[in-house]
């Protein structure tokens, strides 16, 4: 949500992370909006610690993964998403310990804004704070806006670097804002009242899976009705289930010749 919120783009935001440790594959996405749906894979029992940990040993050899990818929301035909590959060490080759630090040099490199991230999650609720180093109007300031400039963003920096996971998740957010920035004039925007606050909303839907079944093509899909008696998917992030018998597979593959270009997805 902070870096959709953040990123000037129409679409779809999409987290992506594989690893062979504890954690075998997470994936957030946050749709126009703020509609998010997550899942994710593991192996018991899951590691708590550093990154690197979850993701296992592998990630020092380059074996663990994370993929940003945005999602136009009016994609043209044939245009494909864009996809970038997340660094999970530095430019020394050492891993980062936390997620926040995956994130902030993915939009240092790709959107060229310095950025801080502070996450923390208790099993109940995820919160987060994403402080950015806004560029100066029409781009070009005197040395002496410049530099103060500069000097406000290391003192949010410092200010930022005192906040705990624990007051994080259990501080409202107003006060919150007056505790860590009393001495500045802060605004804030309400999210609920706008009516684009977060909430959960999964994009999966029987004409996605209809149409998974015509890319999966007529021989694989008899297959799986010879083996099984029918097709049953379910979704990974809302866990509806989608039943199709042999009479509604036969209909999904009649229409195979009218699957718009580029394909199409399950979920």
């Amino acid at each position: 949500v902070l870096m959709a919120a953040s990123i000037k783009f129409n679409g779809s935001l999409i987290l992506q992370m594989m690893g062979e440790g504890s954690l075998r594959m997470a994936v957030a996405e946050c749709s126009p909006g703020y509609g998010l749906r997550a899942t994710a894979q593991w192996r018991e029992p899951l590691a708590e610690g550093p990154l690197e940990q979850m993701l296992g040993a592998a990630a020092q050899r380059h074996a663990a993964r994370c993929v940003i990818t945005l999602d136009p929301l009016d994609r043209l035909p044939g245009q494909q998403p864009y996809q970038g590959i997340v660094a999970l060490h530095d430019d020394a080759g050492q891993p980062y310990a936390q997620l926040a630090e995956v994130l902030a040099q993915y939009m240092a490199r790709s959107e060229q804004i310095d950025t801080r991230f502070v996450l923390a999650c208790d099993g109940k609720q995820a919160c987060g704070v994403l402080l950015q180093r806004m560029p100066l109007e029409g781009g070009v300031a005197d040395a002496g806006r410049a530099a103060a400039s500069h000097d406000a963003f290391d003192t949010a920096l410092a200010v930022i670097g005192t906040l705990q996971a624990d007051e994080l998740l259990a501080t409202e957010t107003a006060t919150l804002l007056h505790r860590l920035f009393w001495q500045q004039d802060v605004q804030a925007w309400n999210a609920q009242r706008d009516g684009t606050a977060p909430h959960f909303h999964c994009t999966c839907s029987r004409d996605k899976v209809r149409d998974m079944l015509r890319m999966l093509g007529r021989d694989e899909v008899e297959s799986i009705i010879a083996e099984r008696g029918a097709v049953d998917v379910n979704c990974e992030f809302c866990g509806a289930a989608y039943h199709f018998d042999l009479v509604d597979a036969a209909q999904a593959l009649l229409a195979r010749d009218v699957l718009p270009p580029g394909g199409a997805q399950a979920q």
